[in-house]
């Protein structure tokens, strides 16, 4: 809903440091420079008069404002619906931030723009994630965010964490009136007081903005001068009573309606449980009194309480027996699932009856809403093993739905159930899903032993031990639980995929990727783009596997159609991964720019929620982009990051990923004994101790090296190690090998064998091999003849290789191939090596996909940013390179056009 800030009529006093912190901000955004201001404090302190303020601050400025109402059960991605109205795209958090970026960017068409959000901590975590996934994708956008919310305990979103360390985000905390500012708050209000009388008035008050208010409105002018004291209401509780009895009884009725109903609602909707006939004079009389606030151009005529804090006042002054009344009134109006909470409220004691219904009525929900009802008809049971039947319940669908702190808070009472397999289910799950794996197993194993009467609980648990199977890469357990699941035909299609998953991972654990990706084949059509959108998950299962099993051009298909689905709405925990193997294979198939762009994404998944069994692998990647660009410094950061991860965390994929970035920056450097230092130990005992699941595509540099070191011998044998190791695995090296041959009988002085293996190798490679592998073979291969007197063939062989490293932008590798030709008399080299460099990481981005074609649009959607981000940074783009237009852009940086 846009507003009208001159519609705003708080008064508002004091917080002139919090203001002026705001008023600066506000200006920056004008400038392009977003920002979050989270407004915190307890009820009736004054945080919304300060974001109102704020907003009539606002000159110039679109408003979006946006109120979230208390709900037992908030609507999943509820709030996320009302920010991007218009978007079919709200089906998970990614695509709910992307479709929230995409609106507040077509918002700034008309200039800044002012989000004000009241109330988040009423709002649902599904829609709190995807507007945290938005703020942290700002660019360059002029959008200021303003978002009240009061103190919360743990919240499992990101938000404290955000709030906390983001450079965009101020948290302004709201405090208590100062005696001074009780007094122009007074003032505002027409009432002038004393230095005494305010001093008294902010004692009493405890200087609390709402209470302050209230009081000034309630006592005249002489009870607040009197010097013998003020008769000042000691809460808002009393001034409220005190005022619904001055109301005639339909008033006072349509106030207790409204605060049983508990947000804004319709006057009709109030007039009906408070069974009012005349609504519409008991409206003028509550709107008279201050306690109600309307919107009269909206058709419904809905209405609310002009503060939070009222509400729950009115609803302290009903009785037990009109509170009753009132709520199954609102069952009856409200109807539906939402009638059911006032079903709750008008319940007396225990209700087995309703206690079944609200049982019943959550198992087609979502998990969030299934938690709730469930949590309610543990309250009602009669029995104890209805009770914790129920409250289990609601315990494994808060985790299903992300809400694994919660469950934490209530251990205590999980442990105290009588034991049973749901128990062992709830523990086992949350021990998962905290890092316990110990205790995790011993529980899941436990709850899988149930009987078929549990067969829903037995069906997920072991789901849950196939992931735990999966994460500690115990291959025959995973492949052993995915069995039993999938010959169980679950229920559950998530159990079904989840199944599949640990089937192939498992698989490829103890054979090797091409046998786990061959499983997924009687699963999974074999064309991406035919694969069913629930089904992302196991395609980036796939991709991961066909990276693995180095079948570049799959998995690159794979994870692009992933990745796009995600982006469109389709379920997938495994967005980051999906973005870190897709740089991975982007390196191999030699589109340095997009791997960059890629690994740079995934970095700042990883980074903003905290993945710390991905870190080691995502900085690995990006050090080895960087490295073989030259870029020595931004490298060496990025592997003092993975170090660290790598060894905090320990796990094979970690080290493994963070030595083979250290080999690939030392082979950049033409330092052969650091590539040799970083790899040889992964080869300790010829082979047999090297995870199945592996590309082996580190291997070949190392064996370079150690031919370019002259250690011959073991070259040789580790050329035959190789190619044993990729026939066990079913891997295609053969061309790789062949090249290595060839380079170790040309440092033996075997010219006819080496002719040979030059041949075969360059007849054998395919598009699935690392490009700068091929290069290398080119470069090698042309030193060779230039050698044994072939110099055209030996030229144009450097040459190619020379032409390729620039294609990549790998300008240590330029360096040395143009050094080779200009001893051969050859002067060449200085073509583009990469964007140019001074145009920034992110205007890089953006001009690589404009020069494919990408309109603003797509490249918003690619990069997570808006499409007014994209127009800014082509702003900027333009002058840099001396162009007009966005058609101009290919023939200056050079990148690959391809339409990917």
């Amino acid at each position: 809903m846009t507003v009208d800030p001159t519609d705003v009529a708080s008064v508002f006093v004091g917080r002139r440091v919090q203001l002026e912190l705001v008023r600066r901000r506000l200006q920056e955004v004008r400038d392009g420079h977003p920002c979050v201001i989270w407004i915190e404090g307890d009820a009736g302190v004054g945080k919304t008069a300060l974001a109102h303020q704020v907003v009539r601050d606002a000159a110039g400025f679109t408003v979006v404002s946006v109120e979230v109402y208390e709900s037992p059960m908030p609507s999943p991605l509820g709030l996320a619906r009302d920010l991007a109205p218009d978007s079919a795209r709200v089906e998970n958090e990614v695509a709910a931030g992307l479709a929230i970026l995409e609106r507040l960017g077509d918002l700034q068409a008309d200039g800044p723009v002012l989000v004000l959000i009241e109330d988040l901590q009423w709002s649902d975590l599904e829609s709190r994630s995807a507007l945290l996934g938005a703020c942290r994708r700002f660019d360059r956008d002029a959008v200021a965010i303003v978002i009240t919310s009061r103190p919360e305990g743990p919240v499992e979103d990101g938000w404290a964490r955000f709030t906390g360390s983001s450079t965009i985000c101020d948290r302004v905390l709201i405090g208590a009136l100062g005696p001074d500012e009780v007094s122009m708050l007074a003032a505002a209000r027409g009432v002038a007081l004393s230095p005494a009388a305010a001093t008294r008035l902010w004692e009493d008050t405890d200087g609390h903005a709402l209470l302050v208010c209230t009081v000034v409105r309630e006592l005249t002018a002489a009870e607040l001068a009197d010097e013998g004291g003020l008769p000042v209401p000691r809460s808002i509780a009393a001034s409220i009573s005190d005022r619904l009895t001055r109301l005639d009884s339909a008033a006072r009725g349509l106030a207790w309606a409204l605060a049983v109903l508990g947000a804004r609602v319709p006057l009709a909707e109030a007039a009906s449980v408070a069974q009012v006939e005349k609504p519409t004079h008991a409206l003028e009389e509550l709107l008279y009194s201050g306690l109600v606030t309307w919107w009269p151009q909206d058709a419904r005529t809905p209405i609310a309480f002009t503060h939070p804090l009222y509400g729950t006042a009115v609803l302290g002054t009903i009785g037990p027996t009109d509170r009753q009344r009132f709520h199954r009134r609102a069952a009856e109006v409200v109807g539906g699932v939402g009638a059911l909470g006032h079903r709750v409220a008008a319940a007396d004691g225990v209700d087995d009856e309703l206690s079944d219904e609200l049982a019943a009525a959550s198992v087609d929900r979502p998990d969030a809403e299934a938690a709730q009802l469930l949590a309610w008809s543990a309250t009602l049971a009669s029995t104890r093993s209805s009770t914790e039947l129920r409250f289990l319940e609601s315990c494994r669908r808060r985790l299903r739905s992300g809400r694994a702190l919660s469950v934490a808070a209530e251990r205590d009472a999980i442990e105290a159930c009588l034991p049973s397999a749901r128990r062992d289910l709830v523990l086992g799950t949350l021990d998962l899903l905290t890092g316990h794996a110990g205790s995790a197993r011993r529980h899941l194993e436990n709850a899988a032993t149930a009987g078929a009467d549990a067969h829903d609980v037995v069906e997920e648990a072991w789901g849950r031990l196939v992931q735990l199977a999966t994460e500690e890469s115990r291959g025959e357990d995973a492949v052993a639980a995915a069995g039993l699941v999938l010959a169980s035909a679950p229920a559950e299609a998530l159990w079904e995929r989840a199944a599949w998953t640990g089937l192939a991972a498992g698989t490829a654990f103890g054979q090797g990727a091409v046998a786990g990706r061959d499983v997924l084949a009687d699963r999974l059509p074999q064309d991406a783009s035919d694969v069913a959108m629930v089904d992302s998950d196991l395609l980036i299962t796939r991709g991961s596997l066909g990276f693995y099993a180095g079948r570049t051009t799959a998995a690159m298909a794979d994870l692009r159609v992933a990745i796009a689905n995600v982006r469109a709405g389709a379920p997938a925990a495994q967005l980051p991964r999906a973005h870190m193997l897709l740089a991975q294979v982007l390196l191999t198939a030699g589109d340095w720019d997009e791997a960059t762009r890629h690994a740079r994404l995934a970095e700042a998944f990883v980074s903003a929620d905290e993945v710390v069994w991905m870190q080691a692998q995502v900085h690995a990647v990006l050090a080895r982009v960087l490295g073989g660009r030259g870029r020595w410094t931004e490298a060496a950061e990025q592997l003092a990051a993975a170090d660290r991860s790598a060894e905090a965390l320990g796990t094979i994929e970690a080290v493994v990923s963070t030595a083979i970035a250290r080999a690939t920056v030392s082979r950049a450097e033409g330092d052969h004994r650091g590539v040799v230092s970083a790899l040889q130990p992964l080869t300790a005992g010829g082979g047999a101790s090297i995870p199945m699941v592996t590309s082996m595509a580190w291997w070949p540099p190392l064996i370079a090296s150690l031919i370019a070191l002259g250690d011959l011998q073991v070259a040789g044998e580790q050329i035959a190690a190789l190619r044993d190791a990729a026939g066990l695995r079913r891997l295609d090296l053969a061309a790789r090998s062949d090249g290595l041959a060839a380079r170790l009988a040309a440092a033996r002085g075997e010219a006819d064998e080496a002719a040979s293996c030059f041949a075969d190798a360059t007849a054998g490679w395919s598009d699935d091999d690392p490009v700068l592998d091929r290069a290398e073979l080119d470069a090698a291969h042309g030193r060779f003849l230039l050698a044994t007197g072939h110099r055209r063939a030996g030229l144009d062989r450097l040459l190619d290789a020379l032409r390729t490293f620039e294609a990549l932008g790998a300008s240590p590798y330029v360096a040395r191939t143009s050094s080779e030709l200009a001893l051969a008399g050859v002067r060449a080299g200085g073509s583009r090596t990469e964007a140019p460099l001074d145009l920034t990481e992110r205007e890089r981005d953006v001009a690589a996909l404009v020069a494919q074609g990408r309109t603003n649009k797509q490249v918003a959607a690619e990069l997570y940013i808006s499409a007014k981000a994209v127009e800014y940074h082509l702003g900027n783009i333009f002058p840099k390179l001396g162009i007009r237009s966005r058609h101009e852009i290919r023939d200056h940086i050079g990148v690959t056009t391809a339409d990917h």
